[in-house]
């Protein structure tokens, strides 16, 4: 199997004022093709710090990280977007849906930014929803959406693009246990 991310002597670390902050020493990491993997600590240890630099999001001080055989430290802020876009899936702990676009065009959202046509996206948007139990409430805006209806919402966008590897942080906590079946891979 391939990695679909590969981090070798991460090290990770922000300031704060005259304080630095180490999060990463040193961090070793594979993330191969189909695996599943799960991240867990005490609040405040660095989970979510983590899958923003798994993501690219956030960049690492020193050490190596591969998305796709790709170093993305070579890359500029355009290309490790591309690179993320087509590779990564991001479910947020707090869902960060668009807050002027209903359910539909929330997921669909990804797919019109790479260019693919609305007729398509809307298509393939509307199959998720179906597949979460949304499509009664694909029109509506992520304010008249319940907790647990824009974090569903949330999970088809980072769906939409069949991502080889999903970044998810926390994205169950509000969930039903009936939905954990998107996020096993029943997607088609």
């Amino acid at each position: 199997m391939n990695n679909i991310i590969s981090c070798q002597n991460i090290h990770y670390h922000y300031n704060d004022g005259a304080r630095t902050t180490s999060i990463l020493k040193g961090l070793n990491l594979e993330v191969k093709n189909g695996e599943s993997i799960a991240i867990l600590g005490q609040s405040g240890c660095g989970k979510s710090t983590l899958l923003n630099v798994l993501g690219g999001i956030d960049k690492v001080n020193t050490g190596q990280l591969l998305i796709n055989n790709t170093d993305i430290s070579t890359l500029n802020e355009k290309k490790i977007t591309e690179l993320r876009a087509k590779h990564l899936g991001f479910v947020y702990q707090f869902h960060h849906l668009l807050k002027d676009f209903n359910a539909l065009k929330n997921i669909m959202m990804p797919l019109l930014i790479q260019g693919v046509d609305s007729k398509t996206a809307k298509a393939n948007a509307m199959a998720l929803l179906k597949q979460m139990n949304l499509t009664h409430r694909a029109t509506h805006l992520p304010g008249e959406l319940s907790g647990g209806e824009r974090q569903r919402v949330a999970i088809g966008r980072a769906l939409i693009n069949q991502p080889q590897c999903l970044l998810a942080d926390e994205p169950t906590a509000v969930l039903p246990t009936s939905i954990s079946r998107v996020l096993d891979g029943d997607i088609k």
